[in-house]
This record gives C-alpha cells, structure tokens and sequence, in this order.
C-alpha cells in the first residue's frame, strides 16, 4: 500500500484521528465533484456541520488560493470528462488528467496536513468522516462561486438565451 506509507507517522496518524483516511478524501473527492457541479447549476445545497467542522472549513477557504481554486477545477473537469454523457466530446488526455490529479492530491494533503492539521484533527475526532465531506463540499462551492464570478465566464453562461424562443414567453400569464 504505497498510498498508506505517505500517511504512516503523520500527525494526524499519531493522533488516532484519520481511521481511513484514503476513504475520507476519496468521498470528500467525489462531494467536491458533485458540489461543483450543484454550484455551476445554482442548486442550492443545505448542510448542517458542527463548530469543528465550520472551523475546519474556514481554515480551508483561507487557506486556498486562487491557484488553488483553479486548480480544483481542472480537476473536476478531468473527473467528470470521462462521463459516457460526454462521450464524443474533448475530454483532457490521460496525462492531463494524471497532472490533475496529482495537483489535487498535493492541495488536499497541504491544507490537511500543513495549514489546517488542527482544524482537521478536530473535525474528525469530534464531528467525524462527515466534517471532511461537508468541509470539502463548501470548498468546492467557494471555488466554483469564484471562477463562475468572472466576467467572461458569466457572459458566457448566459449564451443560450440566443436559442430560446422569447415570443413563448411573451404569450405567457405573468403574475
């Protein structure tokens, strides 16, 4: 298990606090994906996390940068490329996504184990799996809310408008 050697006598180990901990960010990894998508559909998602939790959260958004953000994008773009819904569309080559996932794997363990061992710590022990999960959602809301926010991207999303028919909604009762 080469994955659990890079674990193995880390603070959060010896702590007792990451039981599995290559599960947690796998599931974390898939909320991240999911909200990010809910996020670009404006889905609201409602969550109820605890102090430690909300600590762990904060500590995660001041610890992301924009880099970060984009980032964390890319990498859910390289996840969901590979969706047969998109088939027939570009997806990023298995190098790309390798990079992805690499950069991934490399900010989840920093703002884990390096900007917010405590907060995390903390979360697992006395909130468990969930805090990552929720953590890891608000994250990737944060992030996608971030990058949707730029003036292109939101000219863009307004693109479709072109190919609707506005007299059908012209004819429509309005309050």
């Amino acid at each position: 298990m080469p994955c659990r050697a890079r674990w193995a006598g880390s603070r959060l180990e010896r702590s007792g606090a990451l039981m599995r901990p290559l599960t947690l960010l796998r599931q974390a990894g898939r909320s991240i994906a999911k909200l990010t998508i809910a996020a670009a559909a404006a889905i609201p998602l409602a969550s109820q996390s605890g102090v430690f939790t909300d600590a762990l959260t904060k500590c995660l958004i001041s610890a992301t940068s924009e880099r970060d953000k984009a980032d964390m994008v890319r990498w859910t773009y390289g996840v969901l490329s590979v969706h047969p819904s998109l088939a027939g569309l570009p997806r990023p080559s298995a190098p790309h996504r390798d990079e992805f996932d690499r950069r991934m794997g490399r900010l989840v363990e920093r703002l884990l184990t390096d900007q917010c061992p405590t907060e995390t710590t903390e979360a697992l022990r006395y909130e468990g799996g969930q805090s990552l999960r929720q953590a890891f959602q608000a994250l990737g809301q944060f992030s996608t809310h971030s990058l949707l926010d730029d003036p292109a991207v939101r000219s863009t999303a307004t693109d479709f408008i072109r190919f609707m028919n506005r007299d059908k909604f012209d004819q429509m009762d309005r309050p």
